[in-house]
């Protein structure tokens, strides 16, 4: 389903700005 893989991409992309953000910290 292509709505499963976009929510897919969407947490790993928000994933790697959690971890940018707490690795500036």
């Amino acid at each position: 389903l292509i709505l499963k893989r976009k929510v897919y991409d969407l947490s790993v992309y928000v994933q790697m700005q959690v971890d940018i953000l707490s690795s500036k910290k």
